[in-house]
């Protein structure tokens, strides 16, 4: 059987919960979300990246050749997958064997965050400048670190 891979599916999640706010008589969808959340964000988180540093952010960065680029140049999604793909190996090397995190599946959510988060005209491309804030935002880090 053929492994899929697991897209997180963020409108579903928008509209489920704008008509629970909208519409409180919807009592399941609210349970629902509220059961989503508590198991798969506390428990298993589900990008990790707070588990990775600014400074492996910037080093994969430079290793896929992003830092020479101007902020307003465009990334397709096959060297942000590239990207993607290596904060999260680069991680597995400082973890120990029993916390590695499964590569596919995490870059893969990271990648339909970020597609999710910054395409407007579904062109497939990503502004250096909004990746690089986006994985400031959620890396950790001295604010002062991530500032620079």
């Amino acid at each position: 059987m053929k492994k899929e891979k697991q897209r997180w599916n963020l409108n579903h999640e928008l509209q489920c919960y704008k008509i629970c706010v909208c519409n409180l008589s919807i009592p399941y969808d609210l349970h629902r979300i509220a059961q989503h959340q508590s198991c798969d964000i506390f428990k298993n988180p589900p990008i990790v990246l707070h588990l990775v540093d600014i400074y492996n952010v910037i080093e994969a960065f430079r290793e896929n050749g992003l830092n020479t680029l101007e902020p307003q140049s465009e990334v397709s999604v096959a060297r942000l997958e590239t990207l993607v793909s290596s904060l999260y190996h680069n991680l597995n090397k400082r973890l120990p064997t029993a916390q590695q995190v499964p590569v596919d599946s995490k870059a893969s959510l990271l990648l339909n965050w970020l597609l999710a988060a910054y395409t407007t005209d579904n062109s497939g491309k990503i502004k250096v400048f909004s990746i690089k804030v986006a994985l400031a935002t959620m890396c950790a880090g001295k604010l002062v670190d991530k500032l620079r």
